[in-house]
């Protein structure tokens, strides 16, 4: 059997098929990356951010305790 020798609606559901076959993969795939980059950011919640805000009190500590210190200096 050549494919042209094919009825044209069998021609346009293999095509139907294999376009509908390509986008099941792709949906596989996206679903699987998604999977992983959501076991990314778990990993950033968990780990990285509590250092980032405990980073940023210190910074916030840091500039208080310069605003009081200057504060200090002027008053006496």
């Amino acid at each position: 059997m050549n494919f042209k020798n094919l009825k044209l609606a069998t021609k346009q559901g293999l095509g139907f098929g294999f376009i509908l076959v390509i986008m099941a993969g792709v949906t596989v795939f996206s679903l699987i990356k998604m999977s992983v980059i959501r076991d990314k950011i778990d990993e950033v919640n968990a780990s990285w951010l509590p250092s980032v805000v405990a980073l940023s009190e210190i910074s916030l500590d840091t500039s208080d305790y310069r605003m009081n210190e200057l504060h200090h200096a002027f008053t006496y």
